[in-house]
């Protein structure tokens, strides 16, 4: 663009792009305006052979002559045409004008009907699907009317009354479509493919071609400990399920779910779970294998369940037993809150609102350290039982508190008639008339297995004394006449023996410091006195073990009852503490107040510079007593700290026959529960007449209270004979009479030897 101004001329911008000047020839989109001024404006003649374009006025000097002709000519002759063009232009913007008023109200009918499209068109793809899935319920309605109703042609049906008629034919219509949706929800055709689930199965003939499998254990896979209310918290050390001499909770530790749970308000999982205290006290640490200090698991307030799921689903009747630890070395009040709490098993696939428990047990009344509830397998179970907390071994009903859970009978399998077996039946037990036949085999089976090996050894035995009899017969030839120089001889020593010691008799009473002989005979009874007799009593922690964090021992008081009396009292014993390992070497103590007939004086030596799991209580100079007369043993324990108590054992020792006291003659359990008093009974408790006391006593035996009562671990000494016994009479042990025995076995064999 190009701006043109002179004295004479006032354009505005001329758009020389596209002009050729054939005066000049030149071709340009950008001209000098004083060029053009000097070449077109001020001079004549000169030729614009493409277009020009003036956005303002066109000032003409003499004429302007285009393609048609003058312009001032054609504009003379052509005025009426113009005034004609121009009344039909004013015409045309009339009518433009009112067109341009229907244009705009044509685009608002024109946005309706686009909105109304917009809205029809998600109906016609609604119609479109509706149309496809009809089209297909049509043919599926046609195919299954097909089969309901034959096709009814003209005059085959008559109406003697038309009333109501388009009534029926719509309730008829109803009732095809309901039954259209009704033949969709059956079962499909049962073929030999079909694999078939129902709750029950009833049959006048059952015929199997393959193989049989007959589940009628119940099995759970969910573990809930809980109680019936919400308070107080909830806090545990280890919970172990027994199942074939494995705890099977730790292996499935990564699979498992456990959670607190408030049970009356939601007791699933993850909207249930009420998280732990603190976010330390998760429910895994209930079955990760380990012991925490204090405890595992504990909850928030208000959590009355603590829940375990996911758990490899496992027959109820293959339990042997379920353990819980208790938390330890906290306070009584803590200890306490495990007491109402009891143990459900479900199965959360049949059950998964917790509703119906398969196997329960009964809740704790009383606030122990380990609990073990008894299954339908603990008979099962070939390993040890513990006598402290282990993660490898059942805990011992000594060691525990033990009951038996609530489980249903073993599952059997009734079949009214015969059983017809073609290929292998395997069952755990077979019941005919009552009978067990699996057992029967079984007992059979074993009872072979003992009887085939004597058989055996006694056509062995005989053929070799046969052997044995023919050898004694020629021996004998050669014995007997060096038997009748032994008589010879024998007179001879006799003589001798006369005047060497006095004649041994049947009224001689005979005492000596050993006898060695190579045959005793006794033409009357036979007393030997295998009494064991103690002088020393000690008490220690056999396995190092302590209810508390230190190793301290502490009691009030320590009672040995013989004969209706206590011996321990004013009576000359000696006691002192020192370590096992080094028990020559006293490590001091006023210990001497433990069996000072005070049980009110909270009395206990604590041996600052030996706080160690070696210490022992040693006391020396008791009366040298008969442990079959003793008829109990009392250990007052600290009424507070009761803890110390756990781990301890007593022990009976002779220090004339054993001055090391490496021989244990008599002991107790060791000590696993916190009581205030523990009573180890005897043989000869059942002679006690003294009655027996409620409390703390120094006159009477106690039997109530805080108390723990257990038998001691005392084993009469045997008397070994190498050698053979030679009785005239009967010989009887434990009112055995060996001698009708032996008589019986050897009928028995005889009749083996001879069938």
């Amino acid at each position: 663009m190009a701006s043109y101004n002179n004295s004479n001329y006032s354009n505005d911008f001329f758009n020389l792009s596209g002009i050729y000047f054939n005066s000049t020839s030149q071709t340009n989109s950008s001209i000098n305006i004083n060029e053009l001024d000097i070449r077109y404006l001020q001079k004549t003649g000169g030729t614009i052979s493409n277009n020009l374009l003036i956005n303002g006025s066109l000032d003409i000097q003499t004429s302007l002559t285009l393609p048609i002709g003058n312009i001032a000519t054609l504009i003379g002759s052509n005025e009426l045409i113009v005034d004609g063009i121009q009344n039909t232009l004013e015409e045309l913007e009339e009518e433009i004008s009112n067109n341009t008023i229907n244009i705009a109200e044509n685009d608002n009918d024109i946005s309706d009907l686009q909105g109304r499209l917009n809205i029809e068109e998600l109906k016609i793809i609604d119609l479109q699907t509706l149309t496809a899935s009809h089209t297909t319920n049509i043919a599926s309605n046609t195919t299954n009317i097909l089969t309901k109703q034959d096709i009814i042609n003209d005059n085959d049906l008559t109406i003697s009354k038309t009333l109501n008629l388009q009534s029926s034919l719509t309730n008829l219509q109803d009732n095809i479509n309901l039954n259209t949706e009704n033949i969709l929800t059956k079962q499909s055709t049962i073929n030999s493919s079909t694999d078939l689930e129902t709750n029950s199965l009833t049959t006048t003939q059952f015929e199997v071609n393959g193989g049989v499998n007959i589940i009628t254990k119940p099995h759970f896979d969910t573990i809930v400990f809980r109680r019936a209310n919400n308070t107080p918290q909830i806090n545990l050390g280890e919970i172990q399920c027994w199942v074939g001499g494995v705890n099977i909770l730790p292996p499935n530790t990564n699979d498992l779910i456990g959670y607190f749970a408030g049970w009356s308000l939601d007791k699933s999982y993850p909207s249930g779970d009420l998280g732990s205290r603190l976010g330390t006290g998760q429910v895994f640490k209930v079955y990760n294998n380990a012991f925490e200090v204090d405890f595992g698991a504990h909850s928030n307030q208000y959590s009355s369940a603590l829940i375990i799921t996911n758990i490899p689903l496992t027959a109820v009747e293959d339990i042997q037993a379920l353990v819980v630890y208790n938390r330890q070395n906290g306070s009584d009040e803590q200890e306490e809150r495990i007491i109402n709490m009891f143990f459900e098993l479900y199965n959360s696939t049949n059950d998964p609102t917790y509703t119906t428990p398969l196997a329960t047990t009964t809740p704790i009344t009383a606030s122990f350290y380990v609990y073990r509830f008894n299954f339908a397998s603990i008979s099962t179970y070939t390993g040890s039982f513990a006598s402290v907390a282990s993660i490898t071994e059942i805990a011992s009903d000594t060691f525990a508190e033990t009951a038996n859970g609530t489980f249903p009978d073993v599952s059997t399998f009734e079949i009214t008639g015969d059983l017809i077996v073609s290929g292998d039946l395997t069952v755990e037990n077979i019941i005919v008339n009552s009978t067990n036949i699996i057992n029967e085999l079984t007992s059979l089976d074993s009872r072979l297995d003992i009887e085939e090996p004597k058989t055996t050894a006694l056509e062995s035995l005989t053929e070799i004394h046969t052997t044995n009899i023919a050898s004694l017969d020629s021996r004998l030839e050669v014995e007997e006449p060096k038997t009748t120089a032994l008589q010879t001889l024998t007179a001879s020593h006799t003589e001798t023996i006369l005047t060497k010691q006095a004649t041994i008799t049947t009224s001689t009473d005979l005492d000596c410091n050993s006898l060695t002989t190579n045959n005793l005979e006794v033409n009357g009874e036979v007393n030997i006195d295998t009494t064991g007799y103690f002088d020393t009593l000690v008490i220690r922690r056999p396995t190092g073990f302590s209810g508390d964090a230190n190793f301290f021992l502490g009691l009030r008081e320590l009672q040995c009852w013989v004969n209706d009396s206590n011996i321990f009292y004013d009576n000359g014993l000696t006691s002192n503490y020192a370590l096992w390992s080094n028990k020559e070497t006293s490590l001091g103590g006023l210990t001497a107040k433990v069996y000072n007939n005070i049980t009110t004086e909270v009395s206990y030596e604590i041996i600052d510079t030996a706080n160690s799991s070696d210490i022992a209580l040693i006391i020396r100079n008791i009366p040298l007593t008969a442990i079959n007369t003793i008829q109990s043993i009392v250990f007052y324990s600290r009424t507070a700290g009761k803890q110390h108590s756990e781990g301890l054992s007593i022990e009976l020792y002779n220090s004339t026959t054993d001055p090391n006291l490496s021989k244990i003659l008599a002991n107790t359990n060791i000590i696993t529960l916190r009581r205030s008093i523990y009573r180890f009974d005897f043989p000869a408790i059942d002679t006690y007449t003294g009655g027996f006391a409620t409390d703390d006593s120094i006159t009477q035996i106690v039997s109530e209270d805080d108390i723990l009562i257990e038998d001691a671990i005392f084993i009469p000494f045997v008397v070994g004979i190498t050698g053979d016994i030679v009785a005239s009479g009967s010989i009887i042990t434990d009112g055995v009479n060996i001698n009708t025995t032996l008589t019986d076995i050897l009928a028995r064999l005889l009749a083996l030897e001879n069938p």
